[in-house]
């Protein structure tokens, strides 16, 4: 058969099989469950402490999994979690009995071991009251950027607290403020009407954000 006659022949079967590769791997990225993933820089404690005060515990244990750092995830037991390695990692549905994950990490990452953090919130939906209420609060080790869509496809009218001092004392925090999914829409933005306290003092003292001048004032 003469070359040019082979090649031709050929280009189909190349061509499938770039697309079958291609399609192997968008569907493995689309398969991979919803992360919130915490990353020490270097050295870590031995426990941390999740869930302050009015946060509770996760309405149904058995959908919030945690990885302490041995790669293994299982159900929520207790708020107080046995540090195994340098990444910690939370998925599926970490929401209280209220719908909200209000105080979920205040001053967990504080003290001395920066952390970063990447993915995001498994949720989408309109807000609860509370939604992320002091949700990183004082976590003054939290460095780095924010991950874009960090908080999930979350839209609908503003609800109160949604937003009251969710970065709040994050001095560390780098890049933008948070971004919607589409890397565009800054939060504020999504939430362009909301006011008071249903976002006040959400940036309050991050001042190592590169907007941190631009975000609007009702968010500080």
């Amino acid at each position: 058969m003469p070359r040019a006659l082979t090649v031709l022949c050929l280009l189909p079967l190349l061509a499938f099989g770039h697309w079958a590769l291609d399609f192997d791997e968008d569907f493995a990225a689309a398969a991979e469950p919803v992360t919130l993933t915490f990353e020490y820089v270097s050295t870590y404690p031995a426990t941390i402490t999740i869930g302050w005060t009015t946060y509770g515990q996760p309405a149904d244990p058995s959908k919030a999994l945690v990885d302490a750092g041995d790669g293994v995830f299982v159900p929520w037991t207790s708020n107080t979690i046995t540090v195994k390695g340098k990444r910690i990692r939370f998925r599926g549905d970490w929401r209280n009995s209220s719908g909200n994950f209000r105080e979920l990490f205040y001053g967990t990452f504080a003290g001395g071991h920066n952390v970063t953090m990447s993915g995001g919130f498994d949720f989408s939906g309109a807000p609860a009251n509370y939604m992320f209420y002091n949700t990183f609060y004082n976590c003054s080790n939290l460095t780095g950027s924010i991950p874009v869509g960090l908080f999930g496809d979350i839209s609908g009218a503003p609800a109160g607290y949604m937003f009251n001092s969710t970065f709040r004392g994050c001095s560390k925090l780098t890049g933008e403020s948070a971004l919607m999914p589409d890397g565009t829409t800054h939060l504020y933005e999504q939430f362009s009407t909301a006011s008071g306290t249903d976002c006040d003092n959400c940036y309050l003292g991050a001042t190592g954000l590169d907007d941190y001048d631009d975000i609007p004032a009702e968010w500080k």
